[in-house]
């Protein structure tokens, strides 16, 4: 959920689906242009220089992929079944604000939401700090 404070500022509220960030995406590689080969043997050499690695990269990206495809099931069997809470992630310009963990699809849907308005309401302030918010409560 997008939400905007009355002096435009943009914010993004949402549920974190998988217990882990991805650590690289595809669009935050910078793509190049390859020229072309020539007929030369040195063309070729050069080419597999550049290619070598750029593979590596793109098997790297599948291999991810892949593997979060087959996990993505356990993590949401885990979830229903265990009572895992989801984390809910305030961030603004891709930076995190805040997050917290809250039992229950509901309950976190509610959160976003109240989230959503405080931010709304322009006191971005009250939201609570990425560290204390995935930090356990204090017993006294």
């Amino acid at each position: 959920m997008k939400a905007v404070t009355p002096t435009g500022e943009r914010y993004r509220v949402r549920r974190k689906w998988l217990p882990w960030r991805r650590k690289a995406r595809a669009k935050d590689m910078d793509w190049f242009d390859i020229p072309d080969l020539g007929d030369d043997p040195i063309s070729l050499i050069i080419f597999g220089i550049i290619l070598l690695p750029l593979i590596v990269i793109l098997m790297i990206f599948l291999g991810e992929f892949l593997l979060l495809l087959l996990i993505f099931p356990l993590v949401m069997i885990a979830r229903a079944v265990f009572g895992t809470p989801w984390t809910i992630e305030v961030s603004h310009k891709r930076r995190l604000v805040a997050a917290e963990k809250v039992k229950g699809w509901r309950a976190s849907r509610d959160r976003i939401r109240r989230l959503a308005k405080v931010i709304e309401a322009g006191t971005v302030e009250q939201i609570v700090a990425p560290e204390s918010a995935t930090a356990p409560p204090r017993q006294r």
